[in-house]
Formats: structure tokens, sequence, C-alpha cells
């Protein structure tokens, strides 16, 4: 969350509070999926269509839909901005990593900044420059798209002081990854095990990824029993580990029957393919005495 402030004695003092939806993030949609309609409120809020793109060698140019779901005409800006990944997984704008894996510098998009009455679609293109010069691999930038909230009425108790208006900000960075050459990757799960509080059973482990291209998939696990169906207790869709990053700590939250319990069974986890239909990429097993 960022903050912007500017405020003198006699001037009002704006608050502009940044909301940032990210899909890449654990949990996210693995598919296509819009900002939830009414986000942002009457004057801001929008849907994004799809919010991840891709770019191959032979495919360098994309389109996305921007859609004004509000009651309002309303301003949308777009940018683009670099972020990285932690090992939890958090997504954050980095402004001193080494560019050599981000994308800003290849992409060109248009509109900028676009002005849409309710119910309007504008296509966003989306187009990759120069990239025979780039070696194999994979780069990667965030498509920042705002709603740019209306400017402030004049205030009446503006000759005090000053005033306080709080404007939140509502925004989805979408990741548009381009590929160059030839692109693999491979992933794997170790140290699994158990986390339990007094707020949920979870399981832990590390989501491993080697190779020149990121890995984007959907994590289920499965309880199972000598005899007995596995039963399905979790999902989690949308879980990337991109590139640099060679580890991604995860935790995903277990949803127990009433009728099962951990013991004297085995936690099967899969970590399938969401981007392609290479199946599953990795899997793994804890037992539990």
């Amino acid at each position: 969350m960022r903050v912007s402030r500017l405020a003198s004695m006699g001037c009002a003092l704006a608050l502009a509070i940044a909301r940032l939806v990210d899909p890449s993030r654990a949990g996210a949609a693995s598919d296509p999926s819009p900002v939830p309609v009414g986000i942002g409120g009457p004057s801001g809020s929008f849907t994004v269509a799809p919010t991840r793109v891709v770019l191959e060698s032979l495919h360098h140019s994309a389109e996305l839909t921007l859609i004004n779901t509000g009651h309002e005409k309303a301003t949308y800006r777009l940018a683009l901005i670099d972020m990285s990944m932690s090992e939890s997984g958090e997504l954050a704008a980095d402004t001193t990593a080494s560019s050599e894996y981000f994308a800003d510098g290849l992409l060109r998009y248009s509109p900028h900044q676009v002005e849409l009455e309710p119910g309007v679609p504008q296509t966003v293109r989306l187009l990759v420059q120069n990239a025979e010069t780039l070696k194999p691999g994979e780069y990667r930038s965030h498509l920042l798209v705002r709603a740019i909230p209306p400017a402030l009425p004049p205030d009446s108790n503006a000759t005090r002081d000053f005033a306080v208006a709080l404007t939140p900000v509502y925004g989805i960075a979408i990741p548009v990854i381009v590929r160059q050459g030839v692109t693999e990757a491979g992933a794997s799960i170790g140290n699994l095990h158990v986390v339990r509080d007094d707020a949920s059973t979870r399981l832990a482990f590390d989501l491993l990824r080697s190779g020149n291209r990121s890995v984007y998939g959907n994590i289920s696990v499965a309880l199972a029993r000598p005899g007995r169906r596995p039963v399905e207790i979790s999902v989690m869709r949308g879980v990337a580990v991109y590139v640099p990053n060679a580890l991604r700590h995860v935790e995903v939250r277990l949803q127990i029957p009433p009728d099962q319990i951990l013991r004297d069974a085995t936690l099967k986890v899969r970590y399938d393919d969401a981007e392609s239909a290479r199946g599953s990429l990795a899997e793994a097993e804890l037992e539990l005495p």
C-alpha cells in the first residue's frame, strides 16, 4: 500500500490509497478472470481479461479487453512496472533488481490512458519489439491498470487549516511474459510438513523450479487411505514461480471432512500445469503416522 500526500495550510489534503489486485498470487484463478464487478465504486469499477499474457517467439502481440463496469464515466491509466517475487510468493514493485529478467524495455502498449462510458469495452494492444536480439529465456513485467478517481470538488472548509479526504485507487497488475528462443522448465515438491494452529491446519512445502522459464499451475491435495478412494481436501489455483526464483514456500489450507482425521493416512500433492496440456508438473506424498 502506498500513500501519497500533498498538504499546505489553507489547502485540502488528498490521500490516495492504492489497492492492487494481483491475479498471479497463490489462490488466484488459473484461467483469465475479471476484476470483481463493483471494485472501486461506481466511478472506478472495471474488468480486464485475460489477466495473464504469454508472448511466445511466434506470437509477439496480444490484446486485452478493459470494460467499465461502473455507473459513471471513468478514466483508466495503464503503465508497465517491474515486480519481483519473494520466496513466500509476494509480488512487489522493484526498481533495484537487475533488468536482465524484465520485459518493460521490450513491450509497447496502447492506449496509455482511456476514458470510458459505462459498459463500453476498450481493446488494449501489446507488442514485443527487438526480441530477436535477446538470448533464449523468459522476460516479465506487469501491466498495471488503475482507475483514476475523479477530481475532488472544492472544499467549503478550505479556508481552515486543512481538510482530509480519502480516495481509494484500485488497480490490477497483469503479468506480461515474453519468451524468446527455446525455453523449458521443471518443478519438484519437497520439505512437506503439516502446520497446525488455532485457526487452521495447513500443508506446507517448497515448490522448486528449474530451467529458463517460469512454472504456473494448480495445486491439489488428496487424503488417501488403503482400500478407499482418495478425498480431495484442498485446491489452490494459479500458483507461479517466476524466473529467476528457484524456490517458493507454499502453504495450503486443508479442508478436512468431518468423518476424516489426519492420522494413519497419506497426503498426496499434485502440481498440475495450468498453461498447457502437459499434465502434472510435480507430485509428492507425506505419510501421516
